[in-house]
């Protein structure tokens, strides 16, 4: 259940919250959905679904160890389970009253500023292209030599 106080305010995780809206519709967007999809959920008040909308997007593995993601795919494909589960459901963007998203972590993109559209595939968080550069400088201090600043022992994959 997503709890509401009488003012009008909902709370969806972290803190995010939106006042002022007599709507009663929020959803979510998982961006992560194990890496192989994108879905789109509208959630009543009371926490129950009203509609969901997903899509796969294809899994590009050049080599090995390899892991990418179209991003354009994915933007087309975000895009699309919005507008389907809205669809689904007989609402507009304007019928929301919040909004959550998730993503994939540590999975990268780098696009272009002045066109906006990806340089390169993503490189997903699960990619090991890195496995040999994090070994050489994890022979300097270990995986732990900067968890006291990061959080995270040096690995070529997001674990921790």
């Amino acid at each position: 259940m997503f709890p509401a106080c009488r003012h009008g305010i909902i709370f969806i995780t972290n803190g995010f919250h939106v006042t002022g809206s007599t709507n009663d519709e929020i959803c979510w967007c998982d961006r992560s959905g194990e890496q192989t999809s994108s879905r789109f959920i509208v959630f009543d008040r009371a926490g129950a679904i009203i509609s969901v909308d997903q899509k796969e997007h294809e899994q590009i593995m050049p080599r090995p160890g390899w892991v990418e993601h179209d991003a354009s795919e994915i933007w087309r494909n975000t895009n699309n389970v919005i507008a389907g589960a809205l669809a689904k459901a007989g609402l507009s963007s304007a019928d929301l009253v919040a909004v959550g998203i998730t993503n994939q972590r540590e999975t990268s993109v780098v696009w272009n500023r002045h066109t906006g559209e990806p340089i390169h595939n993503a490189i997903v968080w699960m990619d090991t292209r890195t496995d040999q550069l994090v070994a050489g400088l994890s022979s300097n201090g270990g995986q732990d030599r900067l968890r006291a600043q990061t959080a995270c022992r040096w690995r070529p994959i997001f674990q921790d």
